[in-house]
């Protein structure tokens, strides 16, 4: 067998390895997200992401990625995640400043008339919670993973019932 066969064969092998795993961590990848579900208490039933390579960046390289902040392509419930639709403007600075450094104390010191009603808003600030470790999460896995895992100009879902689908995403 030449050398050229020679790598040939084991590159095969590596990429047949690969699929294989790739394919046990999609299985188990739904029942990961359970703890997240049961945290919600019911508020939330899916969560998903947009991934994609763009098709045009300014001149600079399109490089695939993977919208899973809180901030820009998080979903949950089929609904893109805005948290100014969970709560009031005063209490989304707060909030934010509470996501950033975990300092919500330190903000109420200074601002005091942005204080949240814990018991009114309790729901809010819970869902905002799991869905910003949801976000880490999925920050934490390599961005080229995540292609192997679902693939390119998708939006993923994860739903409660520990089922995925992922559909053809169209971008600019």
């Amino acid at each position: 067998m030449s050398t050229l066969e020679t790598i040939k064969e084991k590159l095969a092998i590596i990429a047949k390895q690969k699929k294989e795993m790739v394919e046990a961590l999609r299985k188990d990848f739904a029942p990961m997200f359970k703890e997240f579900f049961d945290k919600s208490n019911g508020l939330i039933k899916s969560i998903g992401w947009t991934q994609y390579t763009p098709y045009f960046n300014d001149g600079d390289e399109c490089v695939f990625r993977v919208n899973s902040d809180l901030d820009y392509g998080l979903r949950f419930n089929d609904e893109t995640v805005d948290e100014t639709d969970l709560i009031t403007i005063s209490e989304y600075v707060a909030v934010k400043y509470l996501k950033n450094d975990g300092s919500y104390e330190k903000w109420l010191d200074k601002y005091p008339e942005d204080k949240i009603d814990p018991i009114k808003h309790k729901n809010q600030l819970d869902l905002i919670k799991i869905l910003n470790e949801v976000s880490e999460v999925l920050k934490s896995i390599p961005e080229d993973f995540m292609k192997d895992l679902f693939g390119d100009h998708v939006e993923v879902t994860v739903k409660s019932d520990g089922t995925i689908e992922t559909e053809e995403y169209k971008h600019d």
